[in-house]
């Protein structure tokens, strides 16, 4: 969608100001016509006969009316008076105040591509932006290939049979099951995983791996994120920062 700009002082400008509130209509008319259909200011006759009617229906009771031009208000009983221009007296009005110019075949907006934008800027713009979808596309479906390669290569069992080397089940199966799967760079996080290994049980910590897994698909996994699939999550001792749980 293109947008028609207008300062926000242009309701004071003179030539505005000469062409009364039909010129200004048929001129604001004339500007979101051209922007939009890229025609950089151009304005067939036959469109700009068209951009402005004088027939209208009133609030209310929508009544069919005709804006007359040149009337008084009068206290008879006829109201008002005044008389209904031909098709081209509104237009002509713009050309008189050099708002737009006549030229063959139609009119054109005066400073047009001073003010608005002109239809090679519009056509860049439109061809980068698809361009930047398509490799957007392109690359997602790069990076989703590669995370199902890694999933396919790396699977995260349920259950996950890990063995101590005493034999001992309980928190130190927990511990070994999540430190294998999850990322593990401080000592803040081996702290964080003891907490969470010693609260919940191996077949918690397995379900909660597969179930992080399943929603980050790819990237890596973190405390942060098998913590959030946990009953009752713990909250990290440590106060290292970590990715935001997604």
């Amino acid at each position: 969608m293109v947008w028609v700009r207008l300062d926000d002082h242009f309701d004071e400008n003179p030539k505005i100001l000469s062409v009364g509130p039909l010129g200004l209509a048929l001129w604001v008319s004339g500007l979101a016509y051209c922007n939009r259909n890229l025609t950089d200011g151009f304005i067939p006759t036959s469109i700009a006969l068209r951009l402005l009617s004088l027939e209208f229906e009133g609030p209310g009771d929508q009544t069919p009316s005709t804006m007359l031009v040149g009337g008084r208000r009068s206290g008879d009983a006829d109201g008002q008076i005044g008389f209904v221009p031909d098709r081209f007296y509104i237009p002509n009005l713009l050309v008189v105040a050099a708002l737009w110019e006549s030229v063959p075949g139609g009119y054109q907006v005066h400073d047009y591509a001073e003010f608005q934008p002109i239809r090679a800027e519009i056509e860049k713009e439109r061809a980068a932006k698809r361009a930047a979808g398509k490799a957007g596309g392109i690359a997602a479906a790069q990076a989703r290939a590669v995370a199902d390669g890694q999933a396919k290569s790396k699977p995260v069992p349920v259950p996950v049979p890990v063995t101590t080397p005493n034999g001992v089940v309980g928190a130190h199966d927990a511990l070994a099951t999540l430190t294998a799967f999850v990322e593990i760079e401080t000592a803040g996080d081996v702290d964080y995983a003891k907490q969470l290994a010693d609260e919940h049980s191996v077949e918690q910590i397995n379900t909660a791996l597969a179930a992080a897994r399943r929603k980050r698909k790819s990237g890596k996994l973190w405390l942060s994120h098998v913590a959030a699939e946990l009953p009752d999550q713990l909250k990290p001792t440590n106060t290292r920062p970590g990715p935001a749980v997604r």
